[in-house]
């Protein structure tokens, strides 16, 4: 096997890698909030939500023109007018914060300035469905993930922590239950 043949499949795995990840994370949202089966690729005669595994609180902010729902063990932090964290009580890092930005920009522009810093260089971007967004999991060379949602002129980038052992519940609530507020 050519070495242009080995390379075109590790990058071929990679993909199929971050897509099997990004669809992981969507059926964990679809199932818990809305689904009315477990599975959204097989029918059941259960047509029943799943049930948080932790009991849920709902997040609205009219400023920020954003709701969604997170595990109630986790604190949440208004840090200024455009950005919030959640992170574990316990925790005494932001490192491990899930960190929600929004901000308005114009269609046409492409580059914004965020409120934390990426060291890395994109390794990957996947299109990822959330319902009445236009979004996207971008995954960067230093390991830090983002999820990035565009509806019309709003945008709103979650940052995933490296550790997102403690957030990880926090994620698939945001991803499955996130609204924009007129």
């Amino acid at each position: 096997m050519k070495t242009s043949q080995k390379i075109l499949i590790a990058v071929l795995l990679f993909f199929l890698v971050d897509i099997a990840a990004a669809y992981i994370l969507y059926t964990k949202a679809w199932t818990k909030f809305g689904g009315q089966h477990t599975n959204p690729t097989s029918p059941s005669t259960n047509n029943q939500a799943a049930t948080p595994a932790t009991p849920i609180k709902a997040y609205s902010n009219p400023d920020m023109h954003l709701s969604f729902n997170y595990p109630k063990n986790l604190e949440i932090t208004q840090v200024n007018p455009s950005l919030i964290s959640l992170k574990n009580p316990s925790s005494t890092s932001t490192d491990s914060s899930l960190f929600v930005f929004e901000t308005t920009i114009p269609s046409n522009v492409k580059s914004i300035d965020i409120p934390f810093v990426i060291k890395g260089k994109i390794k990957n971007q996947v299109a990822i469905p959330v319902p009445n967004f236009t979004a996207k999991q971008i995954t960067y060379t230093d390991g830090l993930n983002l999820i990035t949602l565009r509806k019309d002129q709003q945008f709103i980038m979650v940052r995933i922590p490296k550790d997102s052992k403690s957030v990880e519940e926090a994620i698939t609530d945001f991803v499955g239950t996130v609204k924009t507020m007129e």
